[in-house]
Order: C-alpha cells, then structure tokens, then sequence
C-alpha cells in the first residue's frame, strides 16, 4: 500500500511521491520513537513499566495519524522491541524475568498494533468523507446552476467550469456536430 490518499475526482492528498513518501514517514516515525525512548530512558527509575507502555501508546496513536499501514505497524512492532530491550529488567535483552512482564509485553504489542490500525482507518475514513462532501457541494452548485439557466449555451458553460472544478482538470469543452457533421466547440473552460 502505498502512502497516497486517492480519492477519486481529487488529487493525491500526499504530495510525496509514494516511494519517497514511504522512506519520509517512516523516518518520521522512528524518531517520534526515539525521542520518546530518550525522554523515558532518562527517567527510567522513576517510572514504571505501565507508564513506558502508555506513553509509548500514546505516540502509537499519533503515527498512523501520517503514515502508511506498513509504517504504523512497524512502528507498534519497533515500539514493542524498544519496551523490553530498554525498559524490562534484566535490561539490553530481549528475555524477561517475570512472568507479569511477559503478558505485558504481549497485551502492549496487542493493543499497539490494533489501535494503529484502527487510527489509521479512521484517517481513511475522515479524508474519503471529506472528498465525498467537496464533491457533493459541487454536484450541489451544478444543480443550482443548471435549473437557474433557460439556454442550452448557459447550461454548457456551467457543466464545464464545474467539470473543471470538480476534477481538477486543466480544461473541458462541450462539442456538438454542426450541420456538416464536423465537431464544434460550444462551451470550453481552460485551453481547448
């Protein structure tokens, strides 16, 4: 999957290109990671490991908010590494001492991985309603346009600039056969 948001009758929402967009988010996240891991890394023996877990949640939360399905999910999984190498004794392995630890690490990577995909999917959702309403407003104006105009000329040159508009082309034209049978230009927008 790649990191742009089509949606049909607009254009990319994610300006990047997908390869380049990919690269960028995920090194965005990772230094939302890693930043957080530094904060908390430094107050390690003043917060508990339910602390570190929400935290690193929170910022688990925030990533899918930018990024890609692939990118929230290694973040999750990264997250998850980060959890036990740094803050679950003994330290810098990835084996736990408790029994306590074991299921908190797996509930962590549980939680993180479900919230981020849920975060993400309403991101989807949210930019489609979006794109949905610009269009309805539009279809809406044409409407309006279209029962205000008496001649077929007004109603040609409404359908164009809306078209125009609405999918943002460079430009549109209606063409109707004249007496010869040649195609004639009766309504444009933008260069024909």
């Amino acid at each position: 999957m790649n990191t742009h948001l089509h949606v049909p009758g607009r254009r990319h929402i994610n300006r990047l290109p997908p390869v380049i967009g990919r690269w960028y988010t995920l090194g965005f996240a990772l230094l939302l990671l890693s930043v957080t891991t530094l904060l908390m890394l430094s107050l390690r023996t003043h917060v508990n490991i339910l602390s570190v877990a929400l935290l690193f949640l929170i910022v688990l939360v925030a990533i899918p908010l930018f990024a890609d399905r692939r990118t929230s999910i290694a973040s999750a999984i990264i997250a998850f590494a980060l959890f036990d190498v740094l803050f679950i004794e003994p330290y810098y392995t990835l084996t736990v001492a408790s029994p306590d630890h074991i299921l908190a690490l797996i509930v962590f990577l549980g939680v993180a991985t479900v919230v981020s995909q849920l975060v993400y999917h309403l991101r989807v959702r949210a930019t489609e309603a979006l794109a949905h309403g610009r269009r309805m407003t539009i279809l809406f104006e044409l409407s309006q346009v279209l029962i205000a105009e008496s001649n077929a000329a007004g109603i040609f040159t409404a359908v164009v600039a809306r078209t125009v508009a609405m999918l943002g082309v460079r430009s549109c034209a209606v063409l109707l056969l004249n007496e010869g049978g040649e195609p004639q230009v009766h309504a444009a927008a933008g260069p024909v």
